[in-house]
């Protein structure tokens, strides 16, 4: 008798813990799925931000060669002066062959559009 009570009692304690793995693997299976739709949603949303990511990688490009653009003509600005040929016609060819003032307003007006775009998304 000792060893069939211990026998059942082993079987008892095995279907419970048989029961508690299942009820486990159930409850990880629906965690798995609503994970898979946060994920889905995420990636749905991440990517109808594709294009505003890339116009913001294009003004960024365009900024750094401006930026490069203006660096130089000022290197060149300084030459002269250190040549000490303070030379105004140089100057004023390369203010006038670029306009930084339209630049920036340009630059001004994408950016506002972009956040206008990225706001109405939202």
């Amino acid at each position: 008798m000792n060893i069939e009570t211990s026998v059942a009692i082993a079987v008892i304690f095995f279907v419970l813990l048989a029961i508690t793995f299942i009820y486990t693997l159930i409850l990880l299976q629906r965690l798995l799925v609503k994970v898979d739709r946060t994920l889905s949603e995420t990636e749905r949303k991440l990517s109808s931000l594709d294009p505003t990511l890339q116009a913001i990688t294009d003004v960024g490009e365009m900024l750094e060669k401006k930026t490069k653009k203006i660096k130089k003509d000022r290197e060149i600005i300084e030459a002269y002066e250190e040549l000490g040929k303070s030379d105004r016609k140089v100057e004023a060819n390369i203010n006038r062959k670029e306009s930084y003032t339209d630049d920036l307003v340009e630059w001004l007006i994408v950016s506002i559009k972009l956040g206008e775009r990225f706001f109405n998304r939202r």
